[in-house]
C-alpha cells in the first residue's frame, strides 16, 4: 500500500485508543495463566509482612508485561500524570530543563539536549549519563521519575549531576518554558542557505516551508539543513517535509513482525532543485532519521557528519482505562531502500567529527598516545602492524567504525577507502604512505584545534561551493 503520508509520530503515534475497545481471543493457557496471576496477587497481598496496596501490586504486574519486551522505548504509565509528560514533550512545550532522555542498560542517558533549552546552555551533552538531581541518586529510579525532578516551574533551580567517561559533573540552571520554535535559517553566503531543524513538533513542516521561501526569495541556490542533535519528534512531520524535498520516490516503509506493512511515497506536488547537503551526528534520531533516509537514498542530499542514533521504530500511545497508558512499539521504519536503521543508525557519506573545547584537552593527549606510524611499509588486505594499529587509532577518533585489531581486516579497509575519498585521494584501501600521512595530519588537526571550528558545517560549504 502506497500513501502520501500518515500521521504517525516517533515518539507517540498521532492515533490514541483505549484498549477496552479491542477484542482478542485468549487461549484457554492464557486465562489459566492470569487465574494463577490473580491468585499470586491476592497470596502477596494477604501475606506480605508490610501492608501493601492492590493498585501497586497491580502496576507491578503491568509494568512488567511492558518489561518482559526487553524494549526501552516501550513504557507503562500509571497515570495520567506520567503520560501526559512524554506527549507535551512531543508536542513542543513544557517547563523543564529540555533534555530528551531513554534509559540505556539501567542508566539515564542524554539523547540530547534541546536547543536553546537551560541543559543546553549548562552544557550538559548528548550521551551524559544523568546520577543524581538535586543531589537524589538516579539509581533506583524509572525514566519518568527522573523526568519529574527535571521537570518543574520555570525559574525554580536543579542541580544535575552526570558521568562523562570517568569524570562527574554538576551543572546548576533553571527551569524555563521549553518551547523554541522547530526551524531556524539564515543565508550563509550569497547563494548558500542554512535551515536548522531541531525537533519535528506539530508546526515544523510550516516552518520549514516558510524557511525554505524565505531564503530561496533571498538567493539561496544551495541549501545546508541541519540535523544534528534532533531527537526526533511526530513522524507526519518529517514525511511532509521530504515530501516537500524530493520530486519521486519512497519516504519510508513501515515493518511489522517481518512484514512491511505500509510504504509511504512522495506525492509530487512539489520539489526543492537546490543542491542539498544534510548535517547529522549521534543525536540525529528517530524522525529525523526517516529524513536523512528518504533523502539520501533518493539522491536528493549528501550526508556528512557522524553516524546518526540508530533509532528505527515508532509508539503508540494507548490507554488501558482513563489513567493507565502504555506506550509501545508498534512498528519498525525502514529506509526507501529497506535498510535497517533500529540500533544501526545511517552512516554519512563524508565522516567528519567535530570536538569541543573541553574536549580538546583530552583529545590531545588520546593523540600523543597514539601508536607511531614509522614502518617503511604499505599494509594492505590481510597485513599486519604497528602503522595499521596507529591508523585504526586515529581512523577511531575521527569517527570512522573500526576496531584496534592491529590487522588490515575488512572493516579497517572500508574505512580507509572512504577516508580516501573524502580527501580526494585513489581509492584502493591501501595504508599507503601518503594516506598514513593524511590521516595522521587529519587526527593531530582534530585533537588540537578543532575546538573552535564547526568541521562538519565546514564540509557542507565546501561540497556546495564546488557544485
Amino acid at each position: 500500500m502506497r500513501k502520501k503520508y500518515v500521521k504517525i509520530g516517533v515518539w507517540v503515534m498521532a492515533v490514541v485508543m483505549l484498549l477496552s475497545t479491542v477484542s482478542f481471543a485468549a487461549s484457554s493457557e492464557v486465562d489459566s495463566e492470569l487465574s494463577l496471576l490473580k491468585q499470586y496477587i491476592e497470596y502477596i497481598h494477604r501475606n506480605y509482612k508490610d501492608e501493601v496496596e492492590y493498585s501497586t501490586l497491580l502496576d507491578g504486574a503491568f509494568k512488567g508485561v511492558t518489561d518482559s519486551l526487553g524494549d526501552r522505548f516501550s513504557e507503562y504509565y500509571k497515570d495520567r500524570e506520567a503520560s501526559s509528560q512524554f506527549t507535551q514533550t512531543v508536542e513542543g512545550e513544557f517547563e523543564g530543563v529540555g533534555l530528551s532522555l531513554h534509559m540505556e542498560n539501567g542508566a539515564c542517558t542524554v539523547v540530547s539536549p534541546i536547543k536553546g533549552g537551560p541543559a543546553e546552555e549548562a552544557g550538559v551533552k548528548e550521551g551524559d549519563i544523568i546520577i543524581a538531581v538535586d543531589g537524589k541518586s538516579t539509581a533506583q529510579m524509572e525514566l519518568v521519575e527522573i523526568t519529574s525532578l527535571l521537570r518543574g516551574q520555570k525559574g525554580t533551580e536543579v542541580k544535575i549531576t552526570v558521568r562523562r567517561g570517568t569524570n562527574e559533573l554538576v551543572f546548576s540552571m533553571k527551569r524555563d518554558t521549553v518551547n523554541s520554535p522547530s526551524v531556524s535559517y539564515e543565508m550563509l553566503t550569497d547563494d548558500i542557505g542554512y535551515i536548522v531543524i531541531s525537533s519535528f513538533d506539530s508546526d515544523t513542516a510550516l516552518e520549514f516551508k516558510m524557511a525554505k521561501i524565505a531564503l530561496t526569495n533571498q538567493g539561496a541556490e544551495k541549501m545546508i539543513i541541519d540535523l544534528r542533535d534532533n531527537p526526533g519528534g511526530l513522524v507526519d512531520q518529517a514525511v511532509n517535509i521530504a515530501d516537500q524535498i524530493l520530486d519521486s520516490g519512497y519516504i519510508s516503509h513501515f515493518e511489522t513482525r517481518g512484514k512491511i506493512t505500509e510504504s509511504l511515497s512522495a506525492s509530487k506536488t512539489e520539489s526543492m532543485m537546490q543542491p542539498i547537503v544534510l548535517l547529522v551526528n549521534g543525536g540525529t534520531a528517530s524522525a529525523s532519521e526517516i529524513l536523512t533516509a528518504a533523502l539520501h537514498d533518493n539522491g536528493k542530499a549528501t550526508v556528512v557528519g557522524t553516524t546518526t542514533y540508530g533509532k528505527g521504530i515508532a509508539q503508540r500511545i494507548a490507554y488501558i482505562d482513563d489513567e493507565k497508558a502504555v506506550k509501545l512499539s508498534v512498528y519498525y521504519f525502514l529506509t526507501p531502500k529497506k535498510n535497517t536503521i533500529h540500533e544501526v543508525g545511517i552512516t554519512p557519506d563524508y565522516i567528519i567529527s567535530n570536538t569541543t573545547v573541553t574536549d580538546s584537552d583530552t583529545n590531545k593527549a588520546v593523540y600523543d598516545a597514539f601508536a607511531p606510524m614509522v614502518e617503511s611499509v604499505k599494509p594492505a588486505a590481510g597485513d599486519t602492524g604497528l602503522n595499521v594499529y596507529g591508523a585504526q587509532q586515529r581512523l577511531a577518533l575521527l569517527g570512522y567504525d573500526v576496531k584496534l585489531t592491529a590487522a588490515m581486516d575488512a572493516d579497517t579497509i572500508a574505512a580507509i577507502k572512504l577516508f580516501q575519498k573524502q580527501n580526494g585521494m585513489y581509492v584502493y584501501g591501501i595504508l599507503d604512505f601518503t594516506t598514513r600521512d593524511k590521516l595522521d595530519e587529519a587526527a593531530r588537526s582534530y585533537a588540537a584545534g578543532a575546538a573552535a571550528t564547526d568541521l562538519q558545517l565546514e564540509k557542507a560549504v565546501e561540497l556546495l561551493e564546488g557544485k
